[in-house]
């Protein structure tokens, strides 16, 4: 029996979801609605898919109303039984969005507009991982959907990326709405890609775990701290700038072969 589990489950209806999952036997591409892609079962044993219908556009919640998507979530069932996790607690995710149903989404249309500017500009990442004296709220962030409603605290390792469907970002990051030293299970490797046509936008999140933070942090005096916040990101930056791929748990070479594999074709 295939070690992959598609986990189908009737409580996904009351999010607005239908789980479904397109996959040949003994075939390691897995292919839903116009997108595919591999995931190793090293880094995932369960794949559930789930169609979300989307918010009314007026809907006030933190985060702001979601978009019609279809959302891909990728984890590993030993740790969870029957149970599907949040996109945010599994191993991985991706998510789907067709460009036309952004358009009356202002921050995700704002997002799109953002990528496909630094994607045809060539804009120079390196400038989104510098921090000055300013204020933390006042740096630049990179795209980045599904809109959380918690702040883009730092940005490493960016770079473009192009597959022969896609260009797109690459980066590690980390969301929150405090400051405090970053423990390792907060990093976030993620990739925010356009189709070639501009028709589809494909956001991918997977937890990396860099080594060289901390599991677990010491508590720490709040406002000595904050007063040098400007420096521990700096640092941080560097830390995981200078790291190798393989001081991230899983590795950023076997993460950057499943961003490599994905694929949109038309419908």
């Amino acid at each position: 029996m295939n070690r992959r589990i598609i986990a189908l489950l009737a409580v996904l209806i009351l999010f607005g979801a239908v789980p479904a999952l397109a996959h040949e036997n003994h075939d390691p591409r897995y292919s839903v609605e116009g997108f595919s892609f591999v995931i190793p079962e090293s880094l995932a044993t369960s794949i559930n898919v789930m169609h979300y219908a989307g918010d009314p556009v007026d809907l006030e919640q933190p985060g702001g109303p979601e978009p019609k998507h279809t959302a891909i979530i990728a984890y590993n069932a030993e740790g969870f039984g029957a149970a599907v996790p949040a996109p945010g607690d599994a191993v991985g995710s991706m998510r789907v969005y067709q460009v036309a149903d952004l358009t009356d989404y202002n921050m995700y249309r704002a997002t799109v507009e953002q990528l496909t500017k630094l994607i045809a500009d060539k804009a120079d990442l390196t400038l989104y991982m510098q921090f000055q004296d300013e204020p933390i709220d006042s740096m630049p962030t990179l795209p980045f959907l599904p809109i959380y409603p918690a702040g883009q605290i730092l940005r490493a390792r960016a770079h473009y990326v192009e597959t022969e469907t896609l260009k797109g970002i690459v980066y590690v990051t980390v969301y929150r709405q405090f400051a405090a030293p970053f423990e390792r299970g907060e990093f976030i490797y993620t990739f925010q890609a356009l189709s070639n046509d501009g028709s589809t936008y494909i956001a991918a999140q997977w937890k990396a775990a860099p080594n060289v933070f901390p599991e677990k942090i010491e508590p720490v005096d709040d406002q000595t701290f904050y007063d040098k916040y400007n420096d521990y990101l700096r640092q941080s930056t560097q830390q995981l700038n200078d790291a190798a791929a393989a001081d991230f748990a899983p590795t950023l070479a076997v993460l950057d072969e499943v961003f490599a594999s994905f694929e949109v074709t038309a419908e």
